[in-house]
């Protein structure tokens, strides 16, 4: 989070992303009681502007799967624009524009 206390908001995440600044875990998740754990992140809400905070949740999910397939997301990985981030739209039909 960016200094005093306040959220980053998006469009520095996605700007520092865009200048190679890679994401990285918290420090919590890198601990032995993580080890072999099922980690699903979740962001909040980004808008066109990017002018909202950047919220994160990361949490254990047994459900997952052992092993990811990337097959469905290669052809988006593969042709993104930025080598560092490519995006989905929301599930969420109420957040379709």
């Amino acid at each position: 989070m960016a200094g005093h206390g306040r959220m980053k908001k998006w469009k520095y995440v996605l700007r520092d992303w865009d200048r190679g600044i890679a994401h990285t875990y918290p420090t919590k998740l890198m601990t032995n009681a993580y080890e072999n754990k099922k980690i699903m992140w979740n962001t909040s809400v980004l808008t066109r502007n990017g002018n909202v905070p950047f919220v994160q949740k990361f949490k254990v999910h047994k459900n997952l799967p052992s092993v990811q397939n990337f097959e469905a997301f290669n052809y988006y990985i593969d042709t993104s624009r930025n080598k560092y981030v490519t995006s989905f739209p929301s599930l969420d039909p109420r957040l379709h524009w």
